[in-house]
């Protein structure tokens, strides 16, 4: 379902905080590759006018590893308003009722932490399964795209230039 949502989905809208950001952000760097139109903004009022602003026909993604963060209930709560599907990558436990499609993680990992890590990397992973899944259906089309869309190490700086 969550992959067909994908699919028919004009625009991808993501969101996330903190380290769930950055696994937003890793989506969107992957549907840019195969061409699908997405949108991630950093600032969460800039996420809160997006999720104001998205269509019946779009698609909202949001990544909360707890499944609590204030800012993404309201921002699937906003999408629902609009009758937009909502997908959510979050912890099996305490998930909210919002979303129409739920990937969870199941990384042990204390809501008060140091670092993100098994959590991102968990959500990270689920990232990786929904896109490869999307890019399987759309096989050709993604292939094409992945050909168009490839950045040859060759198309770098010039040889006199300072390089890392």
């Amino acid at each position: 379902q969550c992959v067909e949502r994908l699919e028919r989905s004009q625009t991808v809208y993501l969101f996330g905080l903190g380290s769930s950001l950055l696994v937003a952000r890793d989506m969107y760097l992957k549907l840019l590759r195969v061409n699908k139109p997405c949108v991630i903004c950093d600032d969460w009022h800039a996420q809160l006018l997006q999720a104001r602003n998205i269509r019946g026909c779009d698609l909202a993604l949001i990544v909360s590893y707890s499944g609590l963060t204030e800012e993404m209930i309201v921002c699937a709560r906003e999408a629902r308003l609009r009758e937009a599907p909502v997908i959510t990558i979050s912890r099996f436990e305490q998930s909210p009722r919002l979303a129409d499609c739920k990937l969870y993680v199941s990384a042990k990992e204390l809501l008060v932490r140091t670092a993100a890590t098994a959590s991102r990397i968990s959500q990270l992973n689920m990232i990786d399964i929904l896109y490869t899944a999307y890019v399987h259906k759309r096989y050709d089309e993604c292939m094409e795209q992945f050909r168009k869309t490839h950045i040859a190490k060759s198309e770098g700086p010039d040889e006199n230039q300072n390089v890392l």
